[in-house]
């Protein structure tokens, strides 16, 4: 036998094989055809067994096999010449190398690859050579040699992997995935997007049935890939998370292990906690249940790290529900406080004093004071084991110690604002602006809080002025509209802080063109009211006998404000009553009311109604000195920018002082915006002639007169196009109006819904289940810039009062962003009878060339003071014009009697003032 024969022996059978029987007939074959002695490899080789396709490796179980296994290679080695017999030599390398590295030796495992890789060159051997750069980069990764590991498996796929089959890529893949992700600590760009490329090749490799099971393990670490994606959209990145870990758990019990499973649920939870669609309630409780099953495989004994990471995010979804228990997130995360070493386990401890930290600001049981200390005390120990200054660790932990600073005294005045502003110069010095924007303001907002409590408010000024300046930047660029709105949300309080400090400080003009720039982001970043900008330099834009009206609401202080600019001025009026303890008690009373209403509906609405009048009877006495003012300089039309929870009401139902059957609507022509460069920027745009309409109609199919509505538009607007019931489905309703241009008319006869818990959760349903959000008109819709959109459907006109109180964030903006001149909606679930009376009216005002404030002025008016002898006369026919009349459907309106002719049914404001009309 010759040297080549002799070799290809030896590659046969240190070459991977199924089996002991199949490796022992090799070395049978090899002991009679060769010529060079066999015996000490023998020794070796007949321990040895590669790794296989079936999963774990047998031949390692006991520690002895793996010393024999070493000493056998190696005294193998020492009888073989490299020279001699390169290729054995190379092969008996990559199997010592093998073994060295189950034996935990993997510096020698290197040593032995790295001897295997000088004879495996890519031209003769590329498969030998791509095999053993792969198990020398599994070797880097657990050594933490993350660019090596990366350099070894990226050349091992340049060779085609090494491996027979495309199940054994995928496997590459995975390995180099996973060093992706130890990566991302590091100074590397995209290793996050490199591991998710590599885990998503192998997952497709993978969708065979047979290889389910490695299908699933890189389901878990594609969930990872999403999870901590913090460059996509927020919200469609943890769904994307979401789903790849319930595509492995849904592979359990019998592709996952026990320890992948529970980190699957671990995975699961933390993504549910930060879910933005859905309901949080049940957001929060599938998230519980997920860490709590984590909880159960992570017992402290056999993973206690794991164990503390699932305690840890249990802790926080206790502290984010949306009736937080602190106390549960004491509980458990003190239970985990003694088994956290801080030097062995640096992060995961001062991960748990953060979390600690929150629970006692959020704790409501002992006193306060003692608690808002114990955060203090407890940021301050986090900080003794911080070592780095990353924006994670030292940046977070100063944000948070300076806003408990903060508020230790505001409410106790201890004495901590030197303090606190020194903790907040150091946050700053680790965060950055382009980085970390959310962050960044958030610690601008408690440097400033720290300067009102100095009464320093041209540094409280100046730093509102900072962060405006520098955010409109970022909003414009914003990838998302999640992205956008985390920033707007930052940048409330500071909003609000800026136009306060300069008010008091005299500077009313000032802090109102700061209060108009901090309002309607959106629009802004869009670049809809640059225009409108333009024309506000000019007061006199505003007709003689216009005012506005800008709210700012309190957010941190007790302060209120009300700008009003005529041609003649602006001013500012601090609305005593309207601070804090009024607003949140207004809002409990609203909402107990409120929820009352939405469970019984129209019919039954006592509690409603007075809840209703409470409101308006303490809005007169807020407003009197505005509306007296106003009224004495013979203004008569109105435009309203409200704020915060001022948007949740009909401020055109307001009594006037000491005469509850006046109404402000009897007396000012009232319009709302979103600020007044928008109202501006509105003015010019003119309805065409011969209007055409584009009508949705009832997609549920449930509306009460709906059809009778739809023929009176119909005939009214010759050149339309209608979608009824299945038609006006959510593809279909898009589609329509991506390029709507064509429309001067907009009508949603439709149910709706306000997202209460998530603004975008809500809009108005369609056929099939589904909707329009703000989200979908945001981001598909454009308008013909002179149209009007109606929504007359429940809750349209509701926006998020508390989170995003400078701006009218709701369907509103989305489509006033997406051109309209003017969109009509409600802000309570209105009655349909009643709708289609205004609807009427409101539509006979606008042929008659009315503008949309004023036709619905006209409507409202109209059916508040109409009799059921006006609004059904005989023949039980609406009156609407000469030309179209509503017929009535509704048999039991024919049984009114004589006594009842002149009773008027839709007086009260909940039938007619939840609607409103935003725009010009």
């Amino acid at each position: 036998m010759d040297k080549k024969q002799t070799q290809n022996l030896y590659v046969e059978l240190f070459s991977p094989c199924p089996d002991w029987d199949e490796q022992e007939r090799r070395l049978k074959i090899v002991e009679r055809q060769s010529e060079i002695s066999v015996q000490k490899v023998l020794q070796a080789a007949i321990r040895f067994v590669p790794p296989f396709d079936q999963g774990d490796t047998a031949w390692v179980e006991e520690p002895e096999d793996i010393k024999l296994t070493i000493a056998g290679f190696r005294h193998a080695l020492d009888n073989i010449a490299q020279q001699d017999h390169p290729i054995i030599w190379a092969m008996l390398q990559h199997n010592l190398g093998s073994a060295l590295t189950f034996g935990g030796a993997n510096e020698a495992a290197i040593s032995a690859f790295e001897s295997t890789l000088k004879i495996y060159n890519s031209d003769n051997y590329p498969e030998l050579r791509a095999n053993t750069l792969s198990n020398i980069a599994d070797v880097f990764v657990s050594e933490g040699r993350n660019l090596e590991a990366l350099n070894a498996f990226d050349e091992a796929v340049s060779l085609g992997g090494g491996y027979a089959d495309e199940i054994d890529r995928g496997r590459l893949e995975v390995g180099r995935g996973l060093a992706y992700l130890d990566l991302l600590d590091d100074d590397m760009p995209n290793q996050l997007s490199s591991a998710r490329r590599s885990f998503q090749i192998a997952a497709e490799i993978f969708s065979n049935a047979e290889y389910w099971d490695d299908w699933a393990y890189v389901q878990v670490y594609l969930g990872h890939c999403y999870a901590e994606d913090q460059v996509g959209d927020f919200a469609e990145n943890v769904e994307m998370a979401i789903g790849h870990y319930q595509n492995a758990l849904s592979l359990f019990p019998k592709r996952l292990s026990p320890e992948e499973w529970a980190m699957a649920q671990l995975g699961l939870g933390a993504a549910l906690s930060e879910r933005i669609f859905g309901d949080p309630v049940k957001n929060g409780q599938d998230a519980i249940t997920a860490l709590q099953a984590a909880r159960r495989v992570f017992r402290p004994s056999t993973f206690p790290e794991d164990h503390a990471k699932t305690v840890i995010t249990l802790a926080c979804v206790y502290l984010q529900k949306p009736e937080p228990e602190p106390e549960k997130a004491l509980v458990n995360l003190k239970r985990i406080l003694p088994l956290i070493d801080p030097h062995e386990n640096r992060q995961t401890w001062i991960d748990l004093h953060i979390n600690l930290a929150n629970a006692y600001r959020a704790r409501r049981k002992g006193h306060r004071r003692k608690n808002m200390l114990k955060a203090m005390e407890v940021l301050r120990e986090a900080l003794t084991v911080c070592g780095d200054r990353s924006v994670d660790n030292f940046g977070s932990i100063h944000v948070n110690l300076g806003a408990v600073c903060i508020e230790l005294h505001r409410d106790f005045d201890e004495p901590l604002l030197d303090y606190a502003e020194e903790v907040n110069k150091t946050a700053l010095s680790v965060i950055s602006r382009e980085a970390f924007p959310d962050y960044w303001t958030r610690t601008k907002a408690n440097q400033a809080s720290v300067y009102m409590a100095k009464n320093d408010w041209p540094s409280v000024s100046e730093i509102a002025e900072e962060v405006l300046n520098l955010s409109d930047d970022a909003l414009r660029h914003g990838k998302s509209i999640y992205e956008r709105t985390r920033l707007i949300k930052a940048i409330a309080v500071l909003n609000d802080l800026g136009t306060l400090a300069l008010n008091q400080q005299g500077k009313t003009r000032i802090a109102f063109a700061f209060a108009c720039r901090s309002r309607s982001r959106f629009l802004r970043a869009a670049d809809i009211v640059e225009h409108g900008l333009k024309k506000f330099q000019d007061a006199r834009t505003l007709g003689a006998n216009e005012a506005y009206i800008q709210f700012t609401m309190p957010m941190v202080d007790e302060l209120s404000l009300a700008f009003i600019v005529t041609r003649e001025g602006i001013s500012a009026i601090q609305l005593e009553l309207f601070g804090r303890a009024n607003h949140q008690n207004l809002l409990k009373s609203w909402g107990e009311a409120y929820r009352k209403y939405a469970d019984v509906g129209i019919t039954e609405t006592p509690q409603f109604q007075a809840g209703l009048e409470d409101v308006l009877s303490l809005l007169s006495r807020t407003l009197a000195p505005i509306i007296d003012g106003l009224r004495e300089n013979g203004k008569t039309k109105l435009v309203v920018a409200p704020s915060g929870l001022l948007s949740l009401f009909p401020l055109h139902a307001v009594t006037h002082p000491g005469d509850d059957m006046r109404r402000l609507l009897d007396e000012f022509e009232i319009i709302y915006t979103t600020d007044l460069a928008t109202y501006l920027s509105r003015q010019e745009e003119q309805q065409r002639g011969n209007p055409s309409l584009f009508l949705v109609s009832d997609p549920e199919q449930c509306l009460y007169g709906t059809e009778s509505e739809r023929n009176f538009l119909t005939q009214l607007f010759p050149n339309h196009q209608t979608l009824v019931g299945e038609q006006a489905d959510q593809k279909t309703v898009i589609d329509t109006l991506r390029d709507g241009t064509g429309f001067d008319l907009i009508h949603f006869s439709c149910h709706g819904e306000y997202g209460w818990n998530y603004f975008d959760d809500g809009g108005i349903r369609l056929a099939n289940g589904g909707k329009l959000s703000f989200r979908n008109v945001l981001e598909n819709v454009k308008l013909h810039p002179g149209a009007i959109v109606v929504l007359a459907s429940c809750e349209s006109g509701i926006t998020d009062y508390e989170h995003m109180p400078n701006e009218t964030f709701g369907l509103q903006l989305a489509f006033l962003h997406a051109g309209a001149k003017a969109v009509i909606s409600t802000l309570w679930p209105v009655d349909d009878r009643a709708t289609s009376f205004l609807m009427g009216r409101f539509y006979e005002g606008l042929t008659k060339d009315l503008p949309p404030s004023e036709a619905l002025r006209v409507s409202q008016l109209w059916l508040k003071r109409a009799t059921n002898l006006e609004l059904y006369g005989e023949g039980m026919q609406v009156p609407i014009s000469s030309q179209v009349r509503i017929s009535n459907q509704d048999g039991e309106l024919s049984k009114i009697t004589n006594a009842d002719k002149n009773n008027r049914p839709f007086a009260h404001p909940v039938y007619w003032a939840g609607f409103t009309v935003y725009g010009a």
